[in-house]
């Protein structure tokens, strides 16, 4: 075997950052944030076209079409129409909140603004509190647990805080 010129056994290898894994974990942390905000976001509209069209079922005339009668043939009543409504609603309401948190969550995250370590920190506490499931229930909480246990390690904050040194920005928020 011939040795290639000026070759040594680990010099393909880049230079260690000084931030260790940080700046891919608040990257993937970020991305993964901003995708369950779009899944969280359509979950939530989807909760409120859900709504309307109970809202409309129960106003529906009671010798009204086939498709505002339930499975037994029962016309659905207008109190139990708006109590679901409500239900739904109130869950649409919830998806689009936490979906408006990730989302500055993942761009804080991506831009590394001020803040930033805060927001993902909250996002994943969100993410792992999601009762009412998104579209996939485990997702959240599993995008939750990685973004908490990223925002948990000691190379992240360093690469975090090292973007408020380099803005100028107080250090003792961190």
């Amino acid at each position: 075997m011939s040795e290639l010129p000026g070759w040594e056994p680990g010099n393909y290898q880049e230079p260690a950052s000084p931030y260790g894994n940080g700046p891919l974990l608040v990257k993937l942390a970020g991305i993964f944030n901003l995708i369950m905000a779009g899944l969280d976001a359509i979950y939530g509209l989807l909760l409120i076209g859900l709504s309307v069209l109970l809202v409309v079922m129960g106003r529906a005339p009671a010798g009204g079409a086939e498709m505002f009668r339930g499975a037994s043939g029962e016309q659905l009543k207008p109190e139990e129409a708006r109590i679901m409504a409500m239900v739904y609603g109130g869950m649409a309401v919830l998806a689009l909140a936490v979906a408006v948190v990730k989302l500055i969550a993942g761009i804080k995250l991506l831009r590394r603004s001020h803040g930033a370590w805060g927001w993902g920190l909250t996002a994943g506490i969100v993410g792992c509190v999601q009762i009412w499931c998104s579209l996939f229930c485990i997702l959240p909480l599993g995008v939750g647990i990685y973004t908490i246990i990223a925002m948990s390690m000691e190379t992240t904050r360093r690469y975090l805080a090292s973007a408020r040194a380099e803005s100028g920005q107080d250090l003792a928020g961190m």
